[in-house]
């Protein structure tokens, strides 16, 4: 049984635009990630060693005339002055409790309505873009800690 958003995003005036979605964390890990995962994705075994973090959101977003209904963002957010980052960090802290590797904003309306198999479909695409970088060989680069260096793949 896949997630879906919450009905209180939908009642109207004054309804949150931005929920956290830890419903979606748990089904994405056991379906695609964990060893024993339903669609053992191993292309995003990787992100086992990664903090994920997925919310909803009801705000339309389009680029080049394009619906966007999913989008993966590292975190923390670079391209930004200092008290914009400090102030994104304390917003994804107070959701999440910790600044995540990466972010998926999924949108709560395209959810709310899609069949079964193009939420599956945009859940994993979104995941695709949860990358690990790559050394000068094309091999998987980590940091010294140990933990992959992780970065966002294209299309």
């Amino acid at each position: 049984m896949r997630p879906h958003p919450p009905p209180s995003m939908f009642e109207g005036y004054g309804s949150p635009s931005f929920v956290p979605a830890p419903d979606v964390l748990q089904w994405a890990i056991d379906t695609f990630i964990d060893d024993d995962a339903t669609l053992l994705n191993e292309e995003h075994a990787h992100l086992r060693h990664a903090q994920l973090a997925f919310m909803w959101t009801t705000v339309g977003n389009s680029r080049a005339g394009h619906r966007i209904v999913g989008q993966c963002e590292i975190m923390p957010p670079m391209a930004m002055g200092k008290w914009q980052k400090a102030r994104a960090e304390q917003q994804i802290e107070e959701w999440f409790g910790a600044v995540p590797d990466f972010l998926i904003t999924l949108d709560a309306s395209y959810a709310a309505q899609c069949d079964d198999m193009n939420f599956l479909s945009l859940v994993d695409h979104e995941l695709y873009h949860a990358g690990q970088e790559r050394d000068l060989f094309g091999g998987p680069k980590f940091r010294k800690s140990g933990k992959p260096a992780f970065a966002l793949r294209g299309h």
